[in-house]
């Protein structure tokens, strides 16, 4: 413990939930805490779904600080000079003022709130339903607008009335069409129709009782624990046992359920996955089974998955009617839950074109809420810098390749769910390709950004990876060679003795032999005490033919791993001996290459071509154009041939715009092509 910051008193926690399900805490932001709590309540009303309160506080007109002059100018605007019963301030006086709520929490945070009360040193802990702000409302000063309005309206009117009665009326039949399923949906997600669904909620008038009264004492006694004998503090449970008392029976709601993983072992196969998805929203296929109980087979629990699922680069989500089931409504605006699915599927199905959603370009087509929008893409995705929303998890590569037929169907569900959802949401599929083009530009963006920073580091730990084996391998090939010398040198010497007397024959033989082995053992040890030496010039000898091969490739962008080979043995000549490798293979080179920094590229090979050689070159060589150098480089693996205006655009239409002056244009496409009458080609494809 540290001495410094000692425990000043221990105390027994308590939780109870008596009135967790009715529990406010009114917040008045503009109100001092000092200022008395004796004001007389006339009206208190509430509308508990969306747990929006009003108030009507009496006013003292007493009061010396009370302008009644004022009070009876704001009546009069309000209500006119002759107030009646409908009138807001029926004295002819403003004796009273307004407060609304606004909620301070929203719906799914508030869980983490709750009171507490300190009595007999323990802890009583009461979660909160709900926290609000109660400010003043001046909706009564509307109501003198369009008061005085209207009074402006009758009196040109009266004057122009006996003119108009005279005159004969043109009388205008109107037939109201059927409404469509389209316009149906655009009136069902504007903002008039979410303001009329949340007046139908009916007001709740409710009492209020001051601080002191009898049924204030009553609920404050309800703040404690009364019952004392669920207490968790046996230490004689086992492990089991006692987080099994600290679980709570979950509340089965129809959109929002919550069950705990020992009690999914007591469910279907069906259920588990249901319930699992529904509170994950997204998983893979991997980590579904691992939380599936009794170890179902994978086609039985694909066939499940399918009913409440829907594939999203190659991991489940769970499909938004089961998310959201029909005649409910979104727990932060209130709005349908079939437009919340429509909504929800579209972005679904822009995750399945593209990892990355523009969230201002999500909203535009749906038109649902700014909260509602974030809701359903915070459920399988994260915002990334400059990139916007990104799909949560990497593509499954591994289910798509492992379930081929499971793909196909789930393509072709999404094919007819776009057609249902471009007559409703009236989207065009090829402004979507256009703005997946907009997001692949971004991606470019951010992994040129990336390769810059992390790219000396990485070419570091590439040279490093490969040293020993390096070194290892050249050592080999030197006690190869050693040996194969000693034994031709032995086999030449006793074919040449062999002409010789059988005496003498056999003496060189056996003297031959002595030497020989002699020989042998110290080569041996030579070799053994040369190692670290032999190890430590490899390594530099490595290294440099890295560099060197860097440097050309930043000097010509695009060589093959012949002239790559050509340019180190033409080096290796110009060096003094031993200061570069001289056995120099294909394999070495290209791993040189490699470990340098350069990648081997994909190549779309003119017709006439062979189309067999490897050509290399460095993506990011570290200047303001890589990004442009990037794009030019995947499109030869598309196409082996392109003319100036068409990389232009290109470039425009991946990454939204092109090279600043054309000087910039041409040495982009410089580094890297060579021109042939009309056309660009890639260095390397074509005989130079």
């Amino acid at each position: 413990m540290d001495e410094d910051d000692p425990v000043v008193e221990e105390v027994d926690v308590f939780l109870t939930k008596s009135l967790a399900e009715s529990l406010y805490l009114f917040q008045y932001p503009v109100r001092p805490a000092s200022m008395p709590d004796d004001l007389e309540h006339e009206l208190v009303r509430i509308k508990p779904q969306q747990q929006k309160i009003e108030m009507e506080l009496a006013l003292d007109t007493t009061d010396k600080h009370f302008s009644r002059s004022k009070g009876e100018q704001i009546a009069r605007n309000v209500d006119g000079a002759f107030p009646g019963e409908t009138s807001v301030f029926k004295n002819g006086v403003m004796n009273r003022h307004f407060l609304t709520s606004s909620q301070a929490v929203m719906p799914s945070e508030i869980h983490r709130y709750a009171v507490g009360m300190i009595q007999e040193g323990e802890l009583h802990l009461t979660p909160l339903h709900g926290i609000v702000q109660l400010r003043p409302s001046f909706k009564y000063l509307d109501k003198a607008d369009n008061r005085l309005k209207q009074e402006k309206l009758d009196m040109e009117g009266e004057s122009s009335q006996e003119e108009e009665e005279s005159k004969p009326k043109a009388v205008t039949v109107r037939y109201i069409r059927a409404e469509t399923e389209e316009s149906k949906a655009r009136r069902e997600a504007s903002y008039q129709y979410i303001e009329e669904k949340r007046a139908q909620e009916a007001w709740t008038t409710v009492d209020y009782q001051t601080s002191d009264s009898k049924e204030s004492a009553t609920d404050r006694n309800e703040l404690l624990c009364q019952t004392e004998g669920q207490e968790v503090s046996q230490l004689y449970l086992s492990h089991r046992d006692y987080l099994s008392t600290l679980l709570s029976q979950p509340e089965k709601q129809s959109n929002n359920e919550e069950l705990s993983l020992v009690q999914l072992q007591e469910l279907g196969l069906a259920d588990q996955v249901r319930l699992l998805l529904v509170n994950a929203k997204l998983l893979r296929f991997s980590d579904l089974q691992r939380f599936l109980h009794g170890s179902p087979d994978s086609t039985s629990v694909i066939k499940t998955l399918q009913t409440v699922a829907v594939l999203v680069q190659g991991c489940w989500v769970v499909k938004s009617e089961v998310l959201y089931p029909k005649d409910t409504t979104s727990p932060l605006t209130g709005i349908a839950a079939d437009i919340l699915c429509r909504g929800r599927d579209y972005m679904l199905w822009r995750f399945t074109q593209n990892s990355t959603v523009v969230r201002k370009e999500l909203a535009a087509v749906i038109k649902l809420p700014d909260d509602d929008v974030k809701e359903i893409l915070s459920q399988v995705s994260k915002p990334v810098t400059r990139l916007g929303w990104e799909f949560a998890y990497i593509k499954d590569e591994h289910f798509i390749y492992s379930n081929p037929d499971v793909v196909q169907r789930q393509r072709m569900l999404w094919d007819a769910k776009l057609q249902q959802l471009q007559k409703v949401l009236k989207f065009s599929k090829d402004a979507d390709k256009k703005k997946s083009k907009e997001s692949q530009g971004n991606r470019y963006r951010s992994r040129t950004k990336s390769q810059s920073k992390s790219e000396p580091m990485e070419v570091s730990s590439r040279v490093n990876t490969q040293k020993t084996t390096k070194i290892k391998t050249e050592s080999q090939e030197k006690t190869d060679i050693a040996n194969t010398t000693t034994v031709n040198t032995a086999e030449k010497n006793t074919a040449v003795e062999s002409t010789s007397t059988v005496n003498t024959a056999t003496e060189n033989t056996t003297a031959e032999s002595t030497s020989t082995v002699n020989t042998s053992i110290e080569n041996t040890s030579i070799e053994n005490n040369s190692t670290e030496n032999t190890s430590n010039d490899a390594e530099a000898q490595q290294i440099k033919l890295q560099n060197f091969i860097r440097k050309k490739l930043l000097v010509n962008s695009v060589l093959s791993l012949n002239d790559l080979k050509k340019m180190a043995q033409l080096k290796v000549a110009e060096c003094s001996p031993g200061e570069m490798t001289s056995s120099l293979s294909d394999y070495q080179v290209e791993q040189c290459a490699i470990q340098g920094g350069a990648i081997q590229m994909k190549v779309a090979w003119p017709p006439n071509s062979k189309g067999n050689c490897k050509l290399f070159t460095i993506r990011s060589i570290g200047n303001d154009l890589d990004i442009f150098r990037e794009v030019l480089i995947d499109m030869f693996a598309v196409q082996f041939k392109y003319r100036k205006n068409s990389i232009a655009e290109k470039f425009k239409e991946i990454l939204g715009e092109e090279p600043s002056t054309k000087a910039e244009l041409d040495k982009v496409v410089k580094s890297l092509c060579v021109h042939r009458g009309q056309f660009w080609y890639l260095k390397g494809t074509v005989p130079s």
